[in-house]
């Protein structure tokens, strides 16, 4: 095994399911440390992840917060040099109709774009600014969605394409300083977050119609995801800035680029 983020201290937002999870492994095997940022309720299952991971030999610790306010990321990026930012929602608890706009309620569309937006936002800056202080070089991802460039999840694709530009706005701010920062666009991957979107179309047949679709005859899994992540966040990717890598199954392909 290369182990290609040995030494390394990666903080993970949204790291206690899903594609965080599968970051967090994919990191650790890599032979980085973990800190994982999530919120409060998550805590049973973070620890049992931390657990995990510390049984491999590397350390892992859970810090609550919620990635809307400021300084929750501030108060656990002491030390990291990798940050994958990718806790996020896909819609309003409440919101019946994930594509509609003219229907929305505006509490629901600042719901989606502080989780989504501000909170990558405050979760980059906040660990750039730590690592500047620290005086070091470091790597940051971001988790867009190919829905970023299809114009058919409303509220969630608008916050997923501020994600893209944010991405490549903050790259090109602290190239010269040492830190690169780019940003994965996963299609359809099976995670709890599918399953909720799911539920809120009202059937499982959602789910095989999208399916269908991807030109590889598959949804993705988080360790697809996970393995580009790992790529972006070690120095096989040392020439790559402001880039978006689409861990799609070639959904993208097929002209939905908006």
């Amino acid at each position: 095994m290369k182990h290609r983020l040995l030494g390394r201290r990666a903080l993970v937002t949204g790291g206690a399911s899903g594609i965080g999870a599968a970051c967090c492994r994919a990191m650790v095997a890599e032979g980085a440390d973990v800190v994982i940022v999530d919120l409060p309720d998550a805590r049973d299952v973070a620890e049992e992840l931390c657990a995990e991971i510390e049984a491999t030999g590397r350390t892992a610790s859970f810090v609550p917060g919620d990635v809307r306010h400021p300084g929750t990321v501030a108060a656990a990026a002491e030390g990291v040099d990798a940050v994958v930012a990718s806790a996020g929602v896909s819609h309003h608890p409440d919101q019946a109709d994930l594509g509609d706009l003219l229907g929305l309620d505006p509490d629901a569309w600042r719901f989606v774009l502080d989780v989504n937006l501000t909170g990558t936002f405050l979760t980059c800056v906040e660990a750039a600014r730590a690592m500047l202080d620290a005086g070091r070089s470091g790597t940051i991802v971001t988790v867009a969605s190919v829905a970023a460039r299809i114009p058919r999840a409303g509220v969630y694709s608008v916050s997923k394409a501020g994600v893209e530009m944010f991405t490549r706005s903050l790259a090109l701010q602290v190239a010269s300083r040492g830190i690169r920062v780019n940003g994965v666009g996963p299609g359809y991957i099976e995670t709890p977050m599918l399953e909720g979107v799911a539920q809120v179309r009202g059937s499982h047949e959602w789910l095989s119609v999208w399916r269908e679709r991807v030109p590889l005859g598959r949804l993705g899994t988080p360790e697809d995801v996970a393995r580009v992540v790992v790529f972006l966040s070690s120095d096989e990717s040392s020439y790559l800035t402001g880039s978006v890598l689409y861990p799609d199954g070639g959904y993208l392909l097929q002209g939905g680029s908006g």
